[in-house]
Order: C-alpha cells, then sequence, then structure tokens
C-alpha cells in the first residue's frame, strides 16, 4: 500500500514515529511512483522557500487593528446619537399630545399662555437639538 501525501510530508519534516519512518523509507527505495512524489513534494517545498514574499510594513496590524477599533467606537457613537434624537422626538411628541389634551380639558387658559405652550416647548426643544449637534460637530 502506498502512503498518502500527508504521510510523505510528515516524513519530510520529520515529524513521524521511528516505525513509521522506516516503513515509508522501505517503501520508498522499492516504488518509482512514490519516490517520484516524493522528489516533487521536496521540489515544491524548495520553490516556496526560495520565493521572496512581500512583508507589511512594520506597524501594519496595528494600523489596521486601530482603523477598526475607531470604526466600532463610531458606529456606537452613532446609535447613540440616533437613540438620544430618538427619545427627544419621541418626548416632544408626548407633550405636544400632553398639551393638546390639557388643552382641549382646559378651555379657559388664555391665548396668550396657550400661545406660549404651542410654540415655546418646541422652540425650546429645537434650541436645545441645535446646542447637542453643535456639540458633536466640535468633538469630531
Amino acid at each position: 500500500m502506498h502512503p498518502s501525501e500527508e504521510n510523505l510530508w510528515d516524513y519530510f519534516h520529520n515529524e513521524l514515529t521511528a516505525d513509521n519512518k522506516e516503513s515509508i523509507e522501505n517503501h520508498l527505495s522499492g516504488c518509482d511512483q512514490c519516490k517520484e512524489k516524493y522528489n516533487l513534494l521536496i521540489k515544491d517545498e524548495k520553490f516556496f522557500q526560495n520565493m521572496d514574499f512581500p512583508h507589511p510594513p512594520k506597524g501594519f496590524a496595528t494600523k489596521i487593528v486601530d482603523k477598526v477599533v475607531r470604526r466600532k467606537e463610531k458606529v456606537e457613537k452613532l446609535w447613540v446619537s440616533t437613540f438620544k434624537v430618538a427619545l427627544y422626538l419621541s418626548l416632544l411628541v408626548l407633550v405636544g399630545a400632553l398639551i393638546w389634551i390639557m388643552d382641549s380639558f382646559t378651555m379657559d387658559i388664555t391665548p396668550y399662555y396657550s400661545s406660549i405652550i404651542w410654540y415655546g416647548i418646541p422652540v425650546i426643544f429645537l434650541v436645545l437639538m441645535t446646542k447637542y449637534f453643535d456639540q458633536k460637530k466640535l468633538e469630531h
């Protein structure tokens, strides 16, 4: 029985037990087909050992990892910012709904206070959101 290619590689790299090594040596001495296969493995190994593969510059892996980490942090900040905006908009809708309910039950509010409630709260909200986004722009 012919040895497998894996066994020939293990023989070449001297990774076999003494019994297996002796068995393959005996087989190679009497089998021209396996000897040819083994010589091709040696030839291929020498070819790849002599090849000059390009090596990445120093710090390449560190730069890649740093970029991945920074990208991850940006994505996390974006999700947090999006969540905050959604939360603020939900609160604005809730406040608007509460004002509408209050206004429908209390018809005796003067038009002055009603306009402060209807226009003042959204303006304050927009001012706060503008300040929030300006602060975010300064951080980047």
